[in-house]
């Protein structure tokens, strides 16, 4: 999981095992080795990438635009469209890409779960 566009660079990095430089060529070099290393490391005065470079780095970090986006706004301007944990911000992508039918289905056993109080907090 991640809370911030640091920790999601780190994850790639770390836990998906992407090196920086395969970031920076998944992002059609919308940025470059050096500045997702300096991002990853929380290096000050890294600059926010310009928004006609977003997509790009959406894809890098296996994210949607939007994700992308509401990272870097919070990340860089302090400015956070809602609060989102960070398990729906994991989950987002892969629910995203589901069909009607069965994002309806995982809507249902979600709700089930909860009401159940299978929702134990971490």
């Amino acid at each position: 999981m991640y809370g911030s566009f640091a920790e999601r660079v780190r994850y790639v990095n770390q836990q998906l095992g992407v090196t920086f430089t395969r970031m920076a060529f998944k992002s059609n070099e919308a940025r470059s080795p050096v500045w997702f290393n300096k991002v990853a490391n929380e290096v000050d005065g890294v600059s926010a990438p310009p928004p006609e470079k977003i997509p790009g780095i959406a894809k890098a970090l296996d994210l949607t635009r939007e994700q992308c986006t509401a990272l870097i706004c919070e990340g860089w301007y302090g400015v956070r469209a809602e609060d989102v944990s960070p398990r729906v911000q994991q989950l987002a992508p892969a629910l995203d890409k589901l069909g009607d039918a069965d994002a309806e289905l995982v809507e249902q056993v979600v709700k089930r779960l909860a009401e159940s109080g299978a929702n134990h907090p971490d």
